[in-house]
């Protein structure tokens, strides 16, 4: 999973988060580390998977997302501060709960999976398979959830606006 911004190319795949220049296609140096590590303070200890990477041309910034691997796990978002990396550009981390449970049982929770992500001049739009059950590997197929983020309080390093969408499919 990867995208193009002004000068590189910034790919995400499941254990490792790189940027590559544009002109060269080797690595930069701005960005090479796992990515647990690039997501670490909002991952709760958990693995990361399912990275999704967006440049917005429209803010200039990079918006990376991925979720984690706890029962019930957490959706992961990263925003950058700028359009052209370094290895010092901030980004803001955020993360919300899945908060999706079986139906008529609230203490079996629900874990999304294939997560995807869209962007537009207003919002984040990410969208997810809801696995339910007891345990991990008893959950089966419930429903899909989606979330809208508004993309202002990003931009300004503010509380997440998230709002949920559940049961689109069941």
């Amino acid at each position: 999973m990867g995208a193009v911004g002004p000068s590189q190319f910034l790919v995400g795949v499941d254990g490792r988060i790189r940027t590559l220049s544009k002109t060269t296609g080797l690595a930069d140096g701005a960005i090479d580390q796992t990515l647990d590590t690039f997501f670490d303070s909002v991952r709760d200890g958990f693995d990361t998977t399912f990275p999704r990477v967006r440049f917005d041309r429209h803010s200039g910034r990079w918006f990376v997302t991925a979720m984690n691997l706890g029962f019930p796990n957490r959706y992961l978002l990263a925003v950058s501060s700028a359009g052209v990396l370094t290895n010092s550009t901030p980004w803001t981390f955020y993360y919300w709960a899945n908060t999706r449970t079986a139906e008529g049982m609230p203490s079996h929770p629900c874990v999304a999976d294939y997560p995807t992500l869209g962007i537009d001049e207003d919002a984040l739009y990410i969208g997810a398979n809801q696995f339910c059950g007891a345990t991990e590997p008893a959950a089966v197929y419930d429903s899909s959830s989606a979330y809208v983020v508004k993309k202002a309080p990003l931009l300004a390093s503010q509380p997440l606006e998230v709002v949920t969408f559940d049961e689109l499919s069941l």
